[in-house]
């Protein structure tokens, strides 16, 4: 089973649009760029060593989104990614 979620930006409509699928549900949404106030890195602890573990996350007024079901164990690996979004759903925002 595929347990991605896959993120789709459309610079011309100004919305993001995501879908993902776990084993028990399918979900869906979409995500004005406008609605969207920052891109968050959310952290948890996995294993028996209790590492810290981290995944990108899309940030509105109402919800917290994940972008991933999993979580990466390196602590800045997403800072250029996580920039490189901002800029873009924030370019031409009133």
């Amino acid at each position: 089973m595929d347990l991605r979620k896959t993120f789709t930006f459309d610079a011309m409509q100004r919305i993001v649009r995501w879908k993902g699928r776990t084993v028990l549900k399918a979900e869906s949404g979409e995500i004005p760029f406008d609605d969207i106030t920052d891109i968050g890195t959310e952290s948890d602890r996995a294993g028996s060593r209790n590492v810290p573990v981290y995944r990108l996350t899309v940030i509105t007024p109402r919800a917290t989104i994940p972008m991933a079901y999993t979580y990466n164990g390196q602590p800045d690996a997403y800072s250029t990614l996580r920039a490189q979004i901002l800029a873009f759903v924030k370019t031409g925002s009133t």
